[in-house]
């Protein structure tokens, strides 16, 4: 028993002792500048609206194999469904858009 003790207490003081790092970041490069440009046309926005739809059905599609196997189709089709839904909006926030122009 005394040994398990000493080994267990070994084995935490190696570990402590050579303490487990996280490697470095590396803050050389700077983010791209594609970040910060600013989408002032409806057509670029209308682009932007579209990635976010197509982001959020794939998490939404990830989201579905972690559920329950029975219910993955109906998980998938609501899924679709609500890109639809988000792909329609993005359409009349650029015809909105437009037609203010």
């Amino acid at each position: 028993m005394n040994k398990k003790i000493l080994a267990a207490g070994f084995l935490l003081l190696n570990a402590l002792s050579s303490g487990a790092w996280a490697a470095s970041e590396d803050v050389t490069t700077a983010d791209p500048s594609r970040w910060f440009k600013a989408e002032d046309t409806p057509q670029g926005r209308y682009g932007n609206h579209l990635i976010e739809a197509r982001a959020a059905y794939a998490q939404a599609l990830e989201e579905c194999k972690s559920g329950p196997r029975g219910q993955a189709r109906m998980c998938r089709n609501e899924a679709r469904s609500a890109m639809k839904e988000d792909r329609a909006r993005a359409k009349r926030i650029l015809e909105h858009a437009q037609g203010n122009e």
